[in-house]
């Protein structure tokens, strides 16, 4: 990726994209220097190094944009051009439409790198499998975020071991004989349900035919409701920008408000010490019987 603009940004906060970028624009760079935004000003970013490569650009990568004063960011920008041989990278979570980073830079150096949206994952990882030079069918594609979930870091790590081992197009069936089932994905569909208030019993009789683990299942749960309590202390802003999972979570906490939660909580530790020994019912009905308790509590909230 050749470096011919004095600024870039990176707007978003999406892992796998942005670390694939950093990596390519690294491979063309001279001197590689990283700076904290809280810990620098805009005009330290465009002196010149004793140690630069007149022959590569020298880059400094800029980390926290969003604690810079609205002086700062507009700084930035009116001394974009103002030295050859220097690209700044700036990474942003969020670059907003008046930013003056947004209004100042060409189009070409502001890269988009949100998360995909929910339903939109299948077309990211389109986009991923031409990066590694094969073709991904849109099958494929689907049954690949249905056995590993909605995590673009763990879709990568499959999609690097698909490419690995095939070329050109993948089919479906590289994909199933390639990625496993993950258990998890059986799991949290039951989770979902009972956060959205159903007691999920169909969902509960589909792990329990895949030999999913209850305490695997318990676990899932009570990751689904500590994210539920994060949501109550995080600000709106911050949550807006997080993965699906966030964004159930913080769908479901007005249907969980802190009582109704602390008592779900105290039900789920209660059911996993009796599915390991303080209960000899079997561990899956102790488990639909949770999910009754819960979708009950929630619709009463």
């Amino acid at each position: 990726m050749a470096l011919d603009q004095p600024i870039y940004v990176l707007s978003g906060s999406e892992p796998v994209q942005r670390r694939y970028l950093l990596g390519r624009m690294k491979e063309t760079a001279g001197e590689w220097e990283r700076f904290q935004a809280s810990e620098t000003e805009p005009s330290e970013l465009m002196q010149l190094s004793l140690m630069a490569n007149p022959d590569k650009p020298l880059v400094r990568v800029l980390d926290g944009y969003e604690s810079w004063t609205p002086k700062q960011r507009k700084q930035l920008a009116a001394i974009g051009g103002e030295f050859e041989g220097i690209s700044i990278v700036v990474l942003a979570n969020k670059l907003g439409a008046k930013d003056p980073l947004r209004l100042g830079l060409p189009d070409s150096a502001i890269i988009e790198i949100d998360s995909p949206k929910r339903g939109a994952f299948e077309s990211w990882l389109g986009r991923q499998a031409k990066i590694r030079g094969i073709q991904l069918a849109d099958d494929a594609a689907r049954e690949l975020v249905i056995r590993v979930g909605e995590n673009t870091e763990l879709l990568a790590s499959e999609m690097k071991k698909v490419a690995a081992a095939h070329q050109g197009q993948v089919s479906l069936t590289a994909v199933r004989s390639l990625t496993p089932l993950i258990a998890q994905d059986l799991a949290w569909p039951w989770v979902d349900s009972i956060l959205a208030g159903s007691n999920g019993l169909k969902l509960l009789a589909g792990c329990e035919a895949a030999g999913i683990e209850p305490l695997m299942m318990l676990g899932a749960l009570s990751n689904r409701l500590t994210l539920v309590a994060w949501v109550h202390l995080a600000d709106q802003q911050s949550a807006s920008a997080k993965d699906y999972s966030w964004r159930l979570a913080k769908s479901a906490s007005a249907k969980w408000p802190p009582s109704q939660l602390n008592e779900a909580l105290r039900k789920v530790a209660e059911v996993d010490a009796n599915i390991k020994g303080q209960s000899r019912l079997g561990s899956f009905l102790q488990l639909a019987r949770l999910g009754n308790y819960l979708a009950n509590q929630s619709s009463s909230s």
